[in-house]
């Protein structure tokens, strides 16, 4: 909870429990009301089933402030490969992850545009490629080496298994050079 919202409801709670003491004082006739206009209230159940009431909310209000986790900004969690070696830690971000299949897509004759997305499971890496590709060329080929290539690229590079590269041709794009006019 954000800190105005815990300081809202803690004045809330403390405000709901003076109240409801207040009103279950007045009912009991422990508190004296006379020349005040509350006198009525005195020994009245719904001044009582009222009080208790707000006492209540009061209560459930300071415990709600009271148990509630303070959360302090959290870290954006990186999302990265860990590996360990004789010497220490070694981090590896997933966004360099996804740099390094971009590059070996860049590398791929026939693949225009790339997009990517890389998640660490306990299988290994698992790759996400979207991308576009030129016209007449064998797109189970292409596709193929490019996910071969990747899969040895990244394997080499991080030193952690890739478990699968799964790869959406999204559209078949026209070759930048052949369609210029000469």
């Amino acid at each position: 909870m954000k800190i105005k919202t815990r300081l809202l409801i803690g004045v809330l709670s403390l405000l709901f429990l003076a109240a409801g003491v207040i009103t279950l004082g007045i009912f009991l006739e422990l508190i004296n009301v006379s020349g005040t206009g509350l006198e009525n209230l005195a020994g009245q159940p719904e001044a009582g089933i009222a009080g208790g009431i707000i006492l209540v909310v009061g209560i459930i209000m300071f415990l709600v402030i009271t148990l509630s986790k303070s959360r302090k900004p959290q870290e954006k969690k990186s999302r990265s490969i860990v590996l360990y070696n004789e010497t220490g830690e070694i981090r590896i971000a997933l966004e360099a992850v996804e740099n390094m299949v971009l590059r070996v897509s860049r590398q791929i004759k026939g693949i225009r545009e790339t997009e990517t997305r890389v998640d660490a499971t306990e299988q290994g890496l698992l790759v996400y490629a979207k991308v576009k590709v030129l016209p007449d060329i064998a797109v189970p080929q292409l596709i193929s080496d490019f996910q071969n290539q990747a899969k040895e690229y990244l394997e080499e590079i991080t030193g952690t298994s890739v478990a699968e590269v799964k790869v959406l041709v999204e559209n078949i794009v026209a070759d930048q050079a052949s369609s210029r006019v000469k």
